[in-house]
């Protein structure tokens, strides 16, 4: 009976161990979230819920897996997502699923009727409406999932949001204010078979010229009005010719024309481009700008094939701002030079024709004089 006992608390003490991190780290938004992360807790209106302290930002937290996983066509699964009640208050949450399309950025947006490769119709939700979700509670929801038998290779895209019910007020008795939290949960399939990955870098450019003096005062802001003047944005896109999406990690390295040597890399921030859509993307090079001189900026993208695209753009000019500021006062100076030389011009004229016309009366009283 004693080694029975001292066997049950060495089980349980190891079981605290191995569950204590996983409900302090299932605090982190957008961290990937196992299916067991699900299991264990009170069921109830159709979610497991877990009581975590949390700050109040009077929002709505979701907990997403950012890739659900790998389901084969016709096969069935099981994922799992959290919403956590960040508002400062009790709230209910209304459920819902829609397709993921790409706005004219090519960056992810959810809610989008008839999307091409939308799976929204392949997860079925255990419950439309989480009640009474308290302040910092976690709501999480095993998602059940069936892919069509006859699903094409390639990732596919649908949303799980979450939101409260609509509040409205009313100011003046006049005009109301609406306020709806919610948070939208993107959930991506990826149907193996014979698909391809890969894409291409289109549309790279950069300035040509940037004002600098190395001393920030290129910030000011008549001269970042003049893009490119005072800071340098390489800007690109990235064209998805694959079946599944694809995770695009990018950086820039600017390197002197004249000795070759390597000035700055700029990391740009990474990205995921769905299927069949062009994504824009920029970095900025705006620390260790040299005072003067010519740079060649590189460009290097890696695709979630891990091929690397490779492009070098037109070289950038660094100018120190005060030559810019001294071609502008240059360029005021110029005419007020000529109007006040043209100015004394036509003093130094008038006098030249008030001295004649003085010789030219005197010479008459002259000749008068002689002539009596």
């Amino acid at each position: 009976m004693l080694r029975l006992l001292r066997t049950s608390f060495v089980v349980l003490c190891l079981t605290c161990v191995a569950v204590a991190p996983a409900h302090a780290a299932s605090t982190v938004v957008g961290e990937t979230i196992s299916v067991d992360r699900c299991l264990g807790y009170p069921l109830r209106d159709g979610a497991h819920r877990q009581s975590v302290n949390a700050e109040v930002n009077q929002s709505i937290s979701g907990i997403p897996p950012r890739v659900a996983g790998t389901f084969g066509p016709g096969e069935s699964g099981r994922v799992c997502v959290g919403f956590q009640n960040t508002t400062g208050k009790p709230i209910d949450l209304d459920l819902s699923t829609a397709d993921v399309a790409a706005d004219d950025d090519g960056i992810p947006l959810v809610g989008v009727d008839g999307a091409t490769y939308g799976a929204s119709s392949w997860i079925k939700l255990p419950a439309r409406r989480v009640k009474d979700l308290g302040q910092g509670e976690i709501a999480w929801l095993v998602i059940d999932v069936r892919v069509p038998d006859d699903a094409a290779p390639g990732s596919w895209y649908a949303n799980v949001t979450a939101s409260s019910p609509v509040s409205q007020s009313s100011i003046d008795g006049t005009s109301k204010v609406v306020s709806a939290p919610s948070v939208a949960i993107q959930v991506f399939f990826d149907i193996p078979g014979e698909g391809t990955r890969g894409g291409v870098v289109q549309n790279a450019r950069a300035p040509r010229v940037i004002w600098w003096d190395g001393l920030h005062f290129g910030r000011i802001g008549f001269l970042e009005k003049l893009r490119g003047l005072s800071l340098a944005t390489i800007r690109f896109e990235w064209q998805n010719r694959g079946s599944y999406s694809d995770d695009i990690k990018a950086k820039v390295v600017i390197r002197s024309v004249l000795s070759g040597r390597t000035v700055e890399t700029i990391d740009v921030p990474e990205g995921i481009v769905l299927r069949g859509v062009t994504r824009k993307f920029s970095g900025t090079w705006e620390d260790h700008i040299p005072l003067v001189g010519r740079f060649t900026p590189s460009l290097e993208v890696t695709g979630s094939d891990g091929k690397v695209a490779k492009q070098e753009l037109d070289a950038i000019w660094v100018i120190p701002s005060w030559l810019y500021l001294l071609a502008l006062a240059i360029a005021l100076g110029i005419p007020i030079w000529l109007r006040i030389r043209s100015r004394r011009h036509y003093g130094e004229l008038l006098a030249r024709l008030d001295a004649a016309e003085a010789r030219s009366t005197d010479d008459s009283d002259d000749w008068g004089d002689d002539q009596y």
